[in-house]
Parts: C-alpha cells; sequence; structure tokens
C-alpha cells in the first residue's frame, strides 16, 4: 500500500491562501494541485502577474518581472501540513497556473518536521556534558 501524498495549507501573514495536493517533485521544484480559498481572491492579482511576465519570456519586462517576484516574496508565502499543522516549508519562488501551484525553496513540501525548541535545546545541553 502506497502512503497518500501529502497534502498543505498555503499560507501568507497567517491568512490561508488554499489548499495544496502534492503530486511531485523534480529537484528543486516541486508540483501540486491548487484549490484556492476565497482569501485569495485578495492575492490573485499578484500571483497571475509574475506568471504573465515569466511566461512572457520578453528581455524587456525583466525589472517588472523582477518586482513581480519581489511582490511573491513578500507575501511570505509558508506550507503549512494539513495533518499536523507543522510548517514544512518557506517556498524562495511560487508560481500558480490555473490549479497548478509550482515551487521551490527550502525542501519545498517534503522535508521532515523540524524538532522542537525543547528538544534542540535539550541536544544543546548534552553537548556541553561531552
Amino acid at each position: 500500500m502506497t502512503n497518500p501524498k501529502p497534502t498543505f495549507i498555503l499560507r501568507s501573514k497567517g491568512k490561508s491562501l488554499g489548499r495544496v495536493e502534492f503530486i511531485d517533485d523534480n529537484w528543486p521544484w516541486n508540483r501540486g494541485r491548487f484549490y484556492p480559498s476565497e482569501e485569495f481572491g485578495a492575492f490573485a492579482s499578484i500571483f497571475a502577474e509574475a506568471v504573465r511576465l515569466h511566461d512572457a519570456k520578453d528581455p524587456d519586462v525583466r525589472m517588472e518581472l523582477q518586482r513581480a517576484m519581489r511582490a511573491v516574496v513578500k507575501l511570505e508565502l509558508q506550507f503549512i501540513r494539513e495533518d499536523s499543522g507543522i510548517l514544512v516549508g518557506e517556498p524562495d519562488l511560487l508560481w500558480i497556473r490555473g490549479d497548478v501551484v509550482t515551487w521551490r525553496g527550502h525542501s519545498g513540501a517534503c522535508r521532515q518536521p523540524a524538532r522542537s525548541e525543547e528538544h534542540t535545546s535539550e541536544l544543546q545541553s548534552l553537548a556541553y556534558l561531552v
């Protein structure tokens, strides 16, 4: 029996932009099916503009594309595991085309959950016993 593919909440500064079902990865890129939330409507134009400029492949729009990509980065996007609520990734690039989301950065959505602060401090204290 295969494990089900993980699902995530795409979040920006505490607001849920939608749900993402992981499809596959082709390092360093990951892909997923995107199900936008109602709150996504307020952000949709930011993503649409970035995709439009990226897909134009026009060197004359390079500065506009960089500005659009900075607008996406300023959203401080995060992937939260839907089943556990654990932060699993903060993409540095993310494109939404229709119902497909493609992202890269910080191991995307497949990273193992980080250690808790308590566990980390235990390991640090043990290092001083040696």
